[in-house]
């Protein structure tokens, strides 16, 4: 039995393994860049479900508009419920605002400063405590610590 001596064959082969090798490799790199876009995109909207969840449990309990709908404000009952709420790898700052979006008195807690990080804002309406009508708009900046 005599052996096939023509070349293109394995010729063939070659290329087909190198066109694979090809695809995967643009898969791998695509799928790389897509996970990273994603992860960012669920990062935030993971922080802001976080804050709204927090701050509606609050309201929730009554806790949130006697805190801040009062005069003046008590930030520090409000930092202090969210310190437990919101888990230790998130950083925030909060704030008490009139319907004006004014800042009310020194109404607020900061928890540092979130320069280039990502951050969410959260802004949450308490309408008033009890029979006393004063909105009062909350504002809760969060990022991950250590990103």
């Amino acid at each position: 039995m005599k052996l096939v001596q023509r070349k293109s064959g394995q010729l063939y082969t070659v290329e087909a393994i190198l066109a694979i090798v090809i695809m995967v490799g643009f898969s791998i790199f695509i799928s790389g860049v897509y996970r990273v876009h994603s992860s960012r995109v669920s990062t935030s909207a993971e922080l802001r479900q976080m804050g709204e969840d927090a701050l509606g449990a609050l309201d929730r309990s009554g806790w949130l508009a006697s805190w801040v709908c009062g005069s003046p404000p008590n930030v520090s009952g409000l930092d202090s419920a969210l310190s437990q709420l919101l888990p230790s790898r998130v950083a925030y700052n909060v704030y008490v605002l009139d319907v004006d979006l004014n800042q009310v008195g020194n109404a607020y807690a900061s928890h540092g400063n979130p320069t280039n990080m990502d951050v969410v804002v959260v802004l949450y309406v308490a309408s008033g405590y009890g029979s006393y009508y004063r909105p009062r708009i909350v504002k809760l900046e969060l990022w991950y610590v250590g990103e």
